[in-house]
């Protein structure tokens, strides 16, 4: 029953034993072997097979194949569409709001990062101060430093911000 099945199939799709052998990585005998009952292919070669031949595993072996309701065809569809719809009416301003988050927390990073390096590259003391603090508070960049660690947390609320009001709407 298989063999003739894949025989049938074979032909159909305009594939000589050759040719569908070359396409499955075996040899031509194999697919002979196959048609003609004397073996049986494996699970994954059965898989390959009906993607090579594009029929479901199930033609292949023989079992029954229910044809789907047209009733639930239209349902799906339906569902669909009304999926698609969803997800197109997200207004875009939560994306404008999440980028202007992101670029709000990497720029305030960015800053961050470096007044930092300049306090490592430096080696600045200042008031018996070391390193980041001496910096701070040598070039007198307390504000600065402030400013960009609020923007970073001004970016990430934004961010977090968009995101919730994206997932509820």
């Amino acid at each position: 029953m298989f063999g003739e099945t894949l025989k049938t199939l074979r032909r159909k799709a305009g594939l000589s034993q050759e040719e569908l052998a070359a396409r499955m990585n075996v040899v031509r005998q194999t697919i002979s072997k196959w048609e003609n009952n004397l073996s049986m292919p494996d699970v994954d070669q059965l898989v390959a097979l009906s993607g090579v031949l594009g029929v479901p595993v199930g033609t292949l072996t023989g079992a029954p194949t229910p044809e789907p309701d047209r009733a639930d065809i239209e349902k799906q569809l339906e569902l669909m569409r009304l999926l698609s719809a969803q997800l197109g009416r997200r207004p875009r301003a939560f994306n404008a709001l999440m980028a202007a988050g992101l670029a709000l927390a990497v720029l305030g990073a960015v800053f961050a990062i470096a007044i930092m390096a300049l306090a490592t590259l430096n080696d600045v003391t200042m008031n018996g101060c070391v390193g980041l603090i001496g910096l701070i508070a040598g070039y007198g960049a307390v504000g600065p430093m402030i400013i960009s660690l609020i923007a970073v947390l001004a970016g990430v609320i934004l961010l977090a911000a968009g995101a919730y009001l994206r997932g509820r709407g």
